[in-house]
C-alpha cells in the first residue's frame, strides 16, 4: 500500500470501479463457485457518491460452508479483520501492489440472507434516489475533511444520514406486500377430518387405520411414492380395492371441505393491490378436489408440499414460497390455523396470524395496514 494513501480522504468517482469490482468477482467465483452471491456495494457502487474509493463487496453463503469459504478468502490475499464490525458478518481486506492504483477491496461475508439484503438495499435506495447520492457525497466529503483521518469520527458525523435512510428503508420493506394462504382450515373449513370418514366407513379403529396406511399417506404428502402406487398400497393394507377407497376419500374431502366463499371473494379483491399466495400440505385427491380453477385463479403463487417434497413447518418449504414471490420475509403475511406451522415464518421475519374465522382475519389484517374492504 502507498504511504501517501489516507483512508479517510474523500475520493471522487471513478468509472473504473465497475470494472476493479467485475475483476475481483471472476476471481471469488473462481475459488468459491458461482453458487455463491457476490453484490458491489458502498460508494464505488453507487455512479456520481464518491467516497474512501473501496471496492466493498458483499458475499452471502451458506452457514455450513463459513470456515471454508473464509480460507478460501484469505488465499486470495485477504487479511480479515481481527475485530469484526458486525455481529453478523466476517470482514476482509486486500491491498493489492499496483502502480498508480490504489486498489482497495473490503469483503462482508455472510450467511444471514436479511443481513446480505440490508447491505444491498441502502445501495438501491440511493440510486431510485439521486438527490440523496448528491447530499451523502457532499457530507462524505465534509467528513472527510473534519475528521482528520480518524475512523470513528469519520462514522459518527454519516451516522445520522445513514439512520435516517435505513429508517426510510425499514419502513418500505415491512409494509406487506404478499399475503400467504394454508387451505385446510383457513380457505377450506369444515372439520376437514377426511381420515375419519374413512376409517369410519370402514369399521377399523382409529390406532389401527394410522398404524396401517400412515407412512403411505406421508409419503404422499410429501411425493416422494406415485399417486396410484400409494393409493392402492393403501387399500391392500386396509383390505378394500383401491377403487372403493378412493370414493371414500372423495366423498370424504366433499363432506368435510367447505369453501369459504366469502374469503376467496376477499382473496380476489387483496389481488388487485398485493399478491397472493397458497402455501399448503396436500397429496393427490384433496388437491384434485380443493384446487379448482376458481380457487387457483385467486393466486398469484401456489405452493403444495406433494409438488415440491416438503411439508410444514420444513423451513425450506417457507423459502421456497419467499423466492417464488421474490420478497422478503418482512413483507409478506402468514395465516394458518395451526401454531406449529406459524412457528417457522415467525422466525424467518414473517408476519403471522392464526386463523380463527374470517371477521378475526380481517381485522388482523388492518392492524398489519393491509388495505381491506
Amino acid at each position: 500500500m502507498k504511504k501517501e494513501w489516507i483512508k479517510y480522504s474523500f475520493r471522487k468517482y471513478n468509472k473504473t470501479y465497475p470494472k476493479w469490482f467485475n475483476q475481483e468477482k471472476k476471481q471469488l467465483f473462481r475459488i468459491l463457485g458461482k453458487k455463491v452471491k457476490i453484490e458491489h456495494i458502498g460508494s464505488t457502487a453507487i455512479p456520481g457518491l464518491g467516497g474512501k474509493g473501496i471496492i466493498d463487496i458483499a458475499i452471502l453463503i451458506p452457514k455450513e460452508k463459513y470456515i471454508l469459504t473464509k480460507k478460501k478468502i484469505i488465499s486470495l490475499g485477504y487479511l480479515q479483520w481481527p475485530v469484526p464490525s458486525w455481529k453478523k458478518r466476517l470482514s476482509f481486506e486486500k491491498y493489492p501492489k499496483i502502480k498508480k492504483s490504489n486498489k482497495i477491496y473490503y469483503i462482508h461475508l455472510t450467511s444471514d440472507l436479511r443481513e446480505f439484503k440490508k447491505m444491498t438495499f441502502f445501495r438501491d435506495y440511493l440510486l431510485k434516489n439521486p438527490e440523496l447520492i448528491r447530499e451523502y457525497s457532499n457530507l462524505k466529503k465534509r467528513a472527510a475533511t473534519l475528521c482528520k483521518n480518524k475512523g470513528q469520527k469519520y462514522r459518527d458525523l454519516k451516522s445520522p444520514f445513514i439512520k435516517s435512510i435505513n429508517r426510510k428503508i425499514n419502513q418500505n420493506n415491512s409494509k406487506v406486500k404478499a399475503i400467504i394462504f394454508d387451505i385446510g382450515g383457513v380457505l377450506h373449513v369444515g372439520d376437514q377430518n377426511s381420515h375419519e370418514e374413512v376409517y369410519q366407513a370402514l369399521n377399523i379403529p382409529k390406532k389401527e387405520y394410522f398404524k396401517k396406511i400412515g407412512l403411505v399417506w406421508e409419503k404422499l404428502v410429501i411425493g416422494k411414492i406415485s399417486n396410484e402406487k400409494g393409493l392402492f398400497l393403501m387399500a391392500k393394507s386396509l383390505g378394500v380395492s383401491k377403487d372403493r377407497l378412493r370414493a371414500i376419500w372423495k366423498q370424504g374431502i366433499k363432506k368435510r371441505f367447505i369453501l369459504n366463499k366469502p374469503l376467496l371473494a376477499l382473496i380476489k379483491n387483496l389481488k388487485k393491490n398485493y399478491k397472493t399466495a397458497i402455501l399448503s400440505d396436500q397429496w393427490f385427491l384433496p388437491y384434485n378436489q380443493l384446487i379448482t380453477k376458481q380457487v387457483s385463479s385467486a393466486f398469484d403463487v401456489t405452493i403444495f408440499s406433494h409438488q415440491i417434497g416438503i411439508r410444514k413447518p420444513d423451513k425450506k418449504i417457507y423459502k421456497k414460497t419467499l423466492a417464488k414471490l421474490k420478497l422478503d420475509p418482512l413483507q409478506c403475511v402468514f395465516i394458518d390455523n395451526q401454531d406449529w406451522n406459524l412457528t417457522p415464518a415467525k422466525k424467518l421475519g414473517m408476519k403471522a396470524i392464526l386463523f380463527k374465522n374470517n371477521k378475526q382475519l380481517v381485522k388482523e389484517l388492518k392492524k398489519l395496514g393491509v388495505k381491506v374492504k
